[in-house]
């Protein structure tokens, strides 16, 4: 099910509750789900009601490179703007939305993580690295299995596809931009690498 609301606006409460529970009322004998990239970075007092309303929950975090990130999501929104208005591609534009606030929060995995961290157990949150899933997706999908508590034989039949999700136009990000963007989550990369024992100086 997903969630129609921003969660960020999420009380938990009444009707809401009501209309959001109400997309998991499906088979028992099946697993519900929800994702969003929005739910990273919801505020501490709303996972509090999360954690409330669904104590069971379990959280899957995926971890990438905040800089690949945040160039990902300004191309995503680069596009979805010149689709609706002509827009100059100068680095300084570039740089706008490259560094809009909407867009570096995401990448902010100190902060991001110990909200959840407050009131998940470390047994409640799978972190996935989007480096582990690339260059090994078949071992993370065993990952997600076992902590999902699912058969991985019962899963469906792979698919094969070479087509991409919400493909973003081609642009390279400008050198000064990747500096300055390697800068601002200096201090979340080095968090990471201490918490998970991982070296991410490619990042």
């Amino acid at each position: 099910g997903i969630y129609k609301g921003s969660p960020f606006n999420f009380t938990g409460r009444g009707a809401e509750w009501r209309y959001y529970s109400s997309y998991f009322q499906t088979d028992k004998t099946k697993l519900n789900g929800d994702f969003t990239p929005c739910y990273s970075i919801i505020p501490s007092d709303r996972i509090k009601i999360i954690k409330e309303k669904v104590p069971g929950i379990k959280i899957i975090y995926s971890l990438r490179n905040p800089v690949d990130r945040a160039w990902s999501a300004a191309r995503k929104n680069i596009g979805h703007y010149k689709s609706k208005i002509d827009i100059g591609l100068s680095n300084e534009i570039l740089r706008s939305f490259a560094l809009s606030d909407n867009v570096l929060i995401r990448g902010k995995y100190k902060k991001n993580i110990l909200n959840w961290e407050k009131y998940f157990k470390k047994d409640d949150i799978l972190y996935l690295f989007f480096d582990d899933i690339i260059a090994n997706p078949q071992g993370q999908l065993e990952k997600i299995c076992h902590f999902l508590n699912i058969d991985k034989n019962k899963l469906p039949m792979e698919k094969k596809s070479t087509t991409k999700i919400n493909k973003a136009q081609s642009l390279t990000i400008p050198n000064e931009i990747k500096i300055e963007l390697r800068d601002y989550y200096k201090e979340d990369i080095e968090f990471l690498e201490i918490k998970f024992n991982r070296d991410l100086k490619h990042w």
